[in-house]
């Protein structure tokens, strides 16, 4: 019987060449799309579910920042016995920190010196292991951070410092930090991680020295330390929550960290850390997903899945009466209605796994393409999981029930008599039916449209917006050496300016655009409490970056109290932004001063405008200016005149300034314009999605075009007898589908209106809707439609009429 089943909708299949060709290329894209949006979707949730004891590890967060001193860490594992462990990290350089190591080239034993960039280098305690499950492929993890001055770098990492040797035990100048282990490369982690260093490796935190009392376990030190804890599977989060916040409301702090109803501890489980994007200081260090856009891409691969379904169903409930006569028989020779739905669920199932075998050719073929265009490294795991080989199969068969049952049902519903006295099967509820699907299909093609247009504005919106400063001709230069040697730097300054190209120089803890090395801080002024971004800078940084001075002055090289040293300078001076203005209250800011409890005095000494450091994706913060020591970028500015010279000379003062160093230069427009890099990413496969969604819903268009031309080729023989035009019948056959997409133009529209404002609301800046967008895309639905029909409709309408009324 399934013999008969199998090779009945084979024969059917093979009959029907074009339908059949349709249904297949339809179902073999909209699955290919939803197999590559799993496949990312899969990839972005199992951020971190390598961890052994991912469902155990959360991140102390106070209020809405992660950065706080590192004795919080200290106390909580002190204090509160029900954590298993904790770890602290710390990246105090981000992207821009330099080293030496030293190697033998061909058994040479003066050896020689080599500069490399290490990205993304922590500090941490010798508990990370105890905590993360991150691979060793050398060394112990039980001892490789316990002592100072080690460090355990990634494998590859390791390769690209010491080529085929050994890593084990070899020195990395500088700190002289000792390899002590090599652990895999961290692909799949929210924390992107190179370089591991011992937390005791550093000479000095919160102004005391390695060794003293308090070191490590200072309150008013730096608040750039993330901490984790690992809790035992049987404690509540919430409980140990609560112990936390009571220890800290009960124990005097820093002022920074005193616990209120507004503001306290919380944990916030690993696996929601990756798609978390509200918090200070997450993302200067890490990785992050978007949880919005996979949404939005699983909503459209589920669209598009939906749209080539519908193509099936249409075709095969347009093609009905063409089947009466087959059901009629087969209900005749006893044929039951169960048995004639399996057959035709059989033909669809058919129709399903071969389109499946053309979608995951399809998948394979553009998964090198998708992992570079979307920074990732999926597969289809065929061969690496052959489990996968099942969830395909059950899959196809699940999608060839869904797409074949409907019309299964209908076509067994024919009357045996009617179905053999070959009566036209045109019921209105089917017609209805398939006019509703049509409908469908064009209007998420047209929301997709629409969205399609508002996404590539938004993202010329964020890239042609003026960010406060002005980001051309302007030369970043950072260098770990510029924080160390103050005079060395003031030196390096006065050298390039005599350069005439050359019309300022500025130097900041970070890069406009980059990784900003701020510090979050509470402050308090005119009686109100707010988080402010520090920013530490120096006296030519408003005027270089031409920021606007808006009240007041700015920091000047002649007054040496502007200067904020190791003991500090009191009162000390800062500038405040706008956004920090408002949200102090203060309507003449300049020369206000505040005294806080510990003595710490701040006199306010000018207000610039506000500016983006940061993307459009993020508000404009409060922030607080202050001039510091620490400071490792140079920002120069240079004229249009021989960009290539300046350079150049650029280059021979660092060389000259700092033997040794790597003059490892960027512009600050790219810079500034690399965050948005994933933007135009995102744009490209929602472009290529809607494309696809597109050719899918023409695919279908063109296929029930044909067919209903089919049915009307006598009616049309008639017509041109009667001396209709060839107009006249192309309008004829045309205007049904001009009236169906009319509606489902009204009908998109609003709903686009609404999701699209919906997702700008997800930007902090961002731009609107505007009518031509919709204009456009009823402009576009009409063409496509009309390209669509107009080859079939042509086709018929120039039909011979003789032809036509032989036709059957």
């Amino acid at each position: 019987m399934f013999k008969n089943f199998f090779l009945t909708a084979h024969r059917n299949i093979v009959r029907n060449k074009m339908q059949s060709a349709i249904q297949v290329a339809s179902l073999s894209i909209g699955i290919a799309a939803a197999v590559l949006i799993g496949l990312y979707a899969r990839y972005e949730l199992n951020y971190d579910r390598f961890n052994e004891k991912f469902d155990r590890i959360y991140r102390v967060e106070f209020g809405d920042q992660v950065g706080m001193p590192s004795a919080i860490g200290h106390q909580i594992k002190q204090q509160i016995p029900e954590v298993e462990n904790v770890v602290r990290l710390v990246n105090w350089i981000g992207k821009d920190e330099y080293a030496t190591w030293s190697y033998y080239q061909n058994n040479d034993p003066s050896g020689q010196e080599r500069m490399f960039r290490v990205e993304d280098m922590y500090y941490c305690d010798s508990t990370i292991f105890k905590v993360f499950s991150f691979s060793f492929l050398h060394g112990d993890p039980g001892t490789a951070l316990r002592n100072p001055n080690s460090v355990v770098l990634t494998e590859s990492t390791a390769r690209s410092l010491f080529g085929d040797e050994d890593p084990m035990g070899q020195v990395i100048r500088r700190d002289e930090l000792t390899v002590t282990g090599v652990i895999e490369d961290v692909i799949n982690s929210h924390i992107e991680i190179n370089m591991l260093v011992s937390l005791m490796s550093h000479d000095s935190l919160g102004g005391f020295k390695r060794g003293e009392q308090g070191y490590l376990n200072y309150y008013n030190g730096d608040n750039s330390f993330m901490t984790y804890v690992v809790l035992p599977e049987s404690n509540d989060p919430r409980y140990i929550e609560k112990r936390v916040n009571d220890y800290f409301t009960e124990t005097d702090q820093d002022d920074a960290f005193q616990v209120s109803e507004d503001t306290r501890f919380s944990l916030r489980p690993l696996e929601d850390i990756y798609f978390s994007t509200n918090l200070k200081g997450e993302q200067n260090y890490f990785r992050h997903g978007n949880m919005n856009l996979m949404r939005t891409l699983l909503a459209i691969a589920i669209s598009i899945l939906f749209i080539s379904v519908i193509n099936y169903v249409n075709i095969s409930t347009a093609r009905a009466s063409l089947r009466a006569m087959e059901v009629g028989v087969r209900k005749i020779l006893g044929s039951s209605k169960s048995k004639l739905i399996i057959q035709f669920l059989t033909e669809a199932i058919l129709v399903s796994i071969f389109s499946f075998m053309i979608a995951l050719t399809l998948v394979q073929l553009l998964l090198p393409g998708f992992n570079q265009l979307a920074s990732t490294e999926m597969d289809l795991m065929i061969s690496s999981n052959p489990a996968s080989w099942l969830i395909y199969i059950i899959s196809a068969i699940v999608l060839g029930i869904i797409s074949g049952l409907y019309p299964s049902i209908y076509l067994t519903g024919f009357r045996t008599i009617a179905s053999l006295s070959r009566e036209q099967h045109k019921g209105k509820g089917s017609v209805l039916f398939r006019q509703v699907l049509l409908t469908s299909q064009f209007s998420i093609a047209i929301v997709l449209i629409i969205g399609l247009f508002v996404v590539f504005r938004q993202l010329h919106y964020m890239k042609s917006a003026h960010p406060g400063f002005n980001q051309e001709l302007v030369i970043n230069n950072n260098y770990y050496r510029f924080g160390e040697d103050q005079a060395r730097r003031r030196l390096f300054r006065e050298r390039l300016l005599r350069n005439p190209n050359i019309t300022g120089v500025a130097f900041s803890q970070g890069i406009m655009g980059g990784r900003q090395k701020t510090g979050v801080q509470p402050l308090e002024a005119n009686g109100v409490k707010i988080q402010c971004n520090i920013l530490p800078i120096d006296a030519d940084f408003f005027e270089v970056m031409e920021i606007k001075l808006l009240g007041g002055r700015s920091f000047s090289w002649d007054r040496p109290a502007d200067y904020m040293n190791e003991r500090g300078n009191l009162p000390a001076k800062v500038i405040i932004n706008e956004t920090a203005m408002r949200a102090f209250e203060l309507e003449s800011p300049v020369g206000y001063t505040e005294t806080f409890d510990n003595g710490f005095t701040l006199e306010i000494i000018g207000l610039v405008s506000d500016f983006n450091f940061k993307s459009l994706h993020e508000k404009i913060e409060p922030c607080v200016y202050v001039w510091f020591d620490w400071l490792q970028n140079a920002s120069i500015r240079i004229t249009a005149n021989d960009v290539p010279g300046t350079v150049k000379f650029i280059k021979t003062e660092f060389q000259s300034m700092f033997p040794g160093g790597i003059f490892d230069y960027t512009f600050l427009d790219e810079t500034y314009g690399e965050q948005y890099i994933r933007d135009e990413k995102v744009a490209m496969i929602i472009s290529f999605m809607t494309f696809v969604a597109i050719l899918v819903a023409c695919l279908g268009l063109f296929g029930l075009s044909s067919f209903m031309a089919a049915r009307k080729t006598k009616e049309i023989g008639v017509r041109k007898v009667l001396g209709a035009s060839v107009q006249s019948v192309f309008l004829l056959l045309s205007r049904e589908f001009v009236k169906w997409v009319v509606l489902a133009i009204l009908i998109a529209c609003p709903v686009a209106w609404i999701v699209v404002n919906k997702w700008l609301e997800t930007f902090a800046y961002h731009t609107h809707i505007e009518v031509w967008v919709l204009f456009a895309a009823i402009l576009i639905a009409f063409l496509i439609t009309f390209l669509t029909v107009t080859w079939q409709s042509l086709k018929t309408a120039r039909t011979n009429p003789i032809e036509s009324l032989r036709y059957e």
